[in-house]
């Protein structure tokens, strides 16, 4: 005889996070984006030094669109 399955509790979906996690997660995910640019810019590179003015553009440039990702992510979306 087969059995039936038994149901399992409900699953719960995520809630929206509030206006202050909101702002918490931003400030962490902009001060981690700062961390990286930092580190990236101090790490030597001595096969590339002689083009190191490009590398401090790209670095530079890989910052501000991550900061401009987090941002949007963390205002436009409920589940960041």
């Amino acid at each position: 005889m087969i059995s039936e399955p038994t149901p399992s509790e409900p699953v719960a979906l995520p809630t929206r996070m509030d206006a202050a996690e909101r702002w918490l997660a931003l400030g962490v995910r902009l001060a981690a984006i700062y961390l990286m640019a930092v580190v990236a810019l101090r790490i030597p590179l001595p096969l590339v030094g002689y083009w190191l003015p490009a590398r401090e553009v790209v670095v530079a440039a890989t910052a501000v669109l991550w900061s401009g990702k987090c941002l949007y992510d963390t205002f436009f979306f409920d589940r960041y």
